[in-house]
């Protein structure tokens, strides 16, 4: 009888425009964790305790003070880490970002710049959107789109701005996941975006 209906909704209270964007599951899939492009915040939902009503456990506001990056977008769970691409940085609002690593508790853990330098004669642009892992490969992939002076942007806008349609990623990196260092970039056409392996 409830097939289709909302069952529960939570508030994510006090965002700019109450977002939470991408999600993702921590490993014991108890936590689902959910990002704001605006602010920067993540969410952190209970939904182990009783999955018809999830429950906003936690808000992890410093995301920008602890790595400079901003826009949390993909959620990918490790055992006891969640590691976080983001989409742009706090000093320009450029494509420029990485990826950070928290533990399943919401502390903080590390951060891993995006490849900007060249590796086997291909240049990184710095840009970063998803990421995937092949852990039988020792494999983390990463993909690339765009800053947040662009994906803030009116979209008319900025599809007839052309200095902002100059600022997309183009690459792909892929990384020794042990290490978590890029070992080899890839150029593609247009930005990548989303990552899925054919396992």
């Amino acid at each position: 009888k409830t097939y289709g209906k909302v069952v529960s909704k939570v508030s994510i209270k006090g965002a700019p425009r109450g977002e939470a964007h991408h999600m993702g599951f921590t490993d014991d899939r108890r936590y689902l964790w959910a990002g704001g492009l605006e602010d920067s915040r993540i969410h952190v939902f209970d939904v182990g305790t009783d999955p018809a009503k999830p429950k906003l456990v936690k808000t992890i506001a410093d995301l920008p003070q602890k790595t400079g990056f901003v826009g949390p977008h993909t959620f990918y769970a490790m055992p006891g880490r969640m590691l976080i691409q983001a989409l742009s940085n706090n000093k320009a609002h450029g494509g420029a970002t990485g990826i950070a690593v928290y533990n399943n508790k919401g502390d903080f853990v590390a951060k891993h710049d995006m490849p900007a330098g060249e590796i086997g004669g291909v240049k990184g642009d710095g840009y970063g959107y998803d990421l995937a892992i092949n852990p039988k490969k020792n494999v983390l992939l990463t993909s690339s789109f765009t800053g947040w002076n662009n994906y803030m942007m009116d979209m008319g806008k900025m599809v007839g701005d052309a200095e902002a349609m100059k600022r997309f990623g183009t690459t792909m990196a892929a990384w020794d996941l042990k290490a978590m260092k890029p070992k080899q970039i890839f150029n593609v056409p247009g930005s990548p975006l989303e990552i899925r392996w054919s396992l």
